[in-house]
């Protein structure tokens, strides 16, 4: 089963790419939703895995700058640094919209953000209306599908093994289709940003 998602997750067709990783970070994403909902304490994450990024709150205009700022210069960047890797025949891109999936989780079932909702949701789909950042992980989702195949370098496994180069003839090369995925992917960041960036903003000044 792990050796077909994989696979998957790295098919020569990057439609497939995509699908296989939407499916699997939705699915983290509800997984440790309903767990931390249904099992971990409210807030109990606040301040642990979330926060610590200084918000400048004069504006929705410097929030959202500085959230479009962060995102891009940090977990964008580590995306791009370890797509760049392989462990075995998987891509180390995948790890940040698959950690980033689990978190969101976690942070939305345990009302732990730093800024906190009036009271936790429950796991349901109406979260695609009412908040931003599952498109902000889906941006992310889709950047590690697009780049999965161009690592340069492979480790035989998690553990341990020799770092060998990616053989030129599995190294796959960014054409149209790609280049328009990761435009999109910009886009939706940015604007899932801008919107977070707004929603912060009113209840910080509220």
């Amino acid at each position: 089963m792990l050796g077909v998602l994989v696979r998957i997750l790295h098919h020569d067709r990057l439609a497939v790419r995509v699908a296989g990783a939407v499916g699997v970070g939705y699915a983290l994403f509800f997984l440790a939703w309903s767990i931390g909902y249904s099992v971990l304490p409210e807030g109990v994450l606040r301040g642990q895995l979330s926060g610590g990024l200084p918000m400048v709150t004069s504006s929705p205009l410097m929030l959202a700058v500085q959230i479009v700022g962060f995102n891009l210069l940090v977990p964008g960047l580590v995306l791009v640094l370890l797509s760049r890797m392989q462990v075995g025949r998987f891509s180390l891109g995948y790890n940040v919209p698959f950690a980033n999936m689990v978190l969101y989780g976690l942070w939305l079932g345990t009302n732990s953000f730093q800024v906190p909702m009036p009271e936790r949701m429950e796991p349901t789909l109406t979260v695609f209306w009412q908040r931003s950042g599952p498109y902000e992980m889906l941006a992310f989702t889709l950047m590690a599908a697009v780049l999965a195949r161009s690592a340069r370098v492979r480790q035989v496994s998690f553990w341990s093994g020799p770092t060998v180069p990616v053989p030129p003839a599995e190294r796959g090369t960014l054409g149209l289709p790609e280049y328009i995925v990761l435009a999109l992917a910009l886009a939706m960041l940015v604007a899932a940003n801008v919107v977070e960036a707004g929603m912060l903003y009113r209840r910080l000044s509220g």
